[in-house]
């Protein structure tokens, strides 16, 4: 055996001469190669860039996802607790007009047995006086565009606004669905469908004597910087932008105002750089309108300009009535608001999420002065201990009275309603949202148990006599003010 095919001697560093140094370098190789693609993947964003970010954003969609044995909008169920609302009057002073409340899927078999009730009217006893049915089939059944769960029983309803012929304007969001923002519908007295949009309206609107309506709108859209402004999206995935759109009475759609356009072109960059999310940086949740007399009152703002909450920014606005640029702006007074409204001196109630003491819940109803920037906890204060905490980590609606008195706050996580007084924030009247679900639970209909369940609680709204009349319930709307 010649010299050169002999194996190497063994000792303590023979195993450097078993090892194979061509296949070592090729690996190698083949690692920087690797390493290298890789990072042109994410600097150039080549082939499989989309891939990764669309595989992160579906987990982290998927962190989102709620167990659907649970019923949808539910907070809590008690099998031992009677299956009514709770209803309290706690001061003389509480307000006796009658009141229209969001319901939703599996809430009031009696009355809406298929799916569950869209809406009732009820008195301040909380008796149900009429009931629209919720037409979830008609509404989604062939729904399109949406990744995720679009069963029907996935779709609920937030915000509403009763019309003068006894209709409602409903807007829909879905859960364990991308987006979550569903769309906008009318619906009859006796539950058919007059119009409907799947166009990704959601949240708290509101409808002009004329009969248009101006709704938050949610656009999917890529961009990689905000407006002509140079700060950045970190956001890798489609943002949300939003917009205003103002739809005519007979549900066409009249125009869209954008949200980030305008608060770009007002020169508002720092609001944009400062964002907590900026995959959906705006997070528009309620429109108001103003009128002749908050006009008046505000210099620069004319009848019909549109106040607006801003979430994600923890601000509000005033955006011009036709083309949408900004012509009020406060910011950094509420945390996470929803639900802004004029009271009738001009100033601004919000339903302030984070806003709060954490010594009374955590949220607050906010009084802002627009003017001054000043502002005050209305709701909850030292008169309020006794249905104190007050916490809704999100969502949450308020309405204020006709006469502008009392507030209607509608908490959401807390699954109850308490109307205030505006100037004192002296608590008047509580309802706490209770429903038996029994027949939801049980297939066949025989020998059903009820049981309670508490639902989060999206709105509830002062009736006018006049929207009474509309329902031909009479003169019952009237007011004790």
């Amino acid at each position: 055996m010649s010299d050169k095919n002999k194996r190497p001697k063994a000792g303590p560093m023979g195993w450097l001469f078993a090892i194979d140094w061509a296949m070592v370098a090729f690996v190698f190789s083949l690692c920087g190669i690797a390493f290298a693609y890789g990072v042109a993947t994410m600097k150039l964003k080549i082939f499989p860039y989309h891939v990764i970010e669309n595989a992160k954003a579906a987990v982290a969609s998927l962190s989102g996802i709620e167990d659907e044995d649970v019923m949808i909008s539910l907070n809590k169920m008690d099998e031992k607790a009677k299956p009514v609302p709770i209803v309290k009057t706690l001061d003389p002073t509480a307000g006796s007009e009658l009141l229209l409340v969001t319901r939703g899927p599996n809430q009031d078999a009696k009355n809406c047995p298929q799916f569950g009730c869209l809406a009732q009217i009820i008195n301040r006893r909380g008796d149900i006086l009429h009931s629209w049915p919720l037409p979830l089939d008609g509404l989604f059944s062939d729904v399109k565009g949406f990744t995720g769960n679009t069963q029907v029983h996935n779709f609920y309803p937030v915000g509403l606004q009763l019309m003068l012929d006894g209709s409602l304007i409903a807007t829909f969001h879905g859960r364990n669905m991308y987006p979550y923002t569903v769309g906008i519908a009318r619906i009859s007295r006796d539950g058919k469908i007059m119009w409907k949009h799947i166009d990704h309206a959601h949240h708290w609107f509101v409808t002009g004597a004329d009969g248009r309506t101006f709704a938050p709108v949610q656009i999917d859209t890529k961009m990689e910087y905000f407006g002509d402004s140079d700060v950045d999206v970190r956001c890798k995935t489609p943002v949300y932008d939003e917009g205003i759109r103002v739809y005519r009475a007979d549900g066409t759609v009249e125009k869209t105002l954008l949200v980030i356009k305008a608060l770009s072109e007002g020169g508002y960059h720092g609001l944009l750089y400062g964002l907590r999310d900026d995959c959906d940086p705006i997070h528009i949740n309620s429109v108001d309108l103003v009128t002749p007399e908050i006009a008046a009152k505000l210099p620069g703002v004319d009848a019909g300009d549109l106040l607006v909450s801003l979430r994600e920014p923890s601000t509000i606005a005033i955006m011009d009535k036709d083309d949408g640029h900004v012509k009020m702006l406060e910011t950094g007074r509420t945390a996470a608001q929803h639900s802004a409204h004029f009271l009738p001196d001009g100033t601004v109630v919000a339903f302030d999420n984070r806003g709060g003491s954490k010594k009374t819940g955590g949220s607050r109803i906010a009084r802002i002065n627009l003017m001054t920037g000043e502002a005050q906890t209305v709701f909850p204060g030292a008169n309020a201990q006794a249905i104190a905490p007050f916490y809704s980590t999100d969502g949450g609606h308020i309405m204020v009275s006709p006469d502008g008195k009392r507030i209607m706050i509608s908490s959401k996580d807390e699954s109850r309603d308490i109307e205030i007084d505006a100037a004192t924030g002296k608590p008047l009247w509580t309802m706490t949202h209770i429903s038996d679900v029994g027949p939801f639970l049980d297939g066949d209909g025989k020998d059903v148990k009820p049981v309670a369940a508490w639902f989060k609680s999206y709105g509830t709204y002062y009736v006018t006599a006049e929207q009474a009349r509309g329902l031909k319930l009479g003169g019952a709307g009237r007011s004790a003010h």
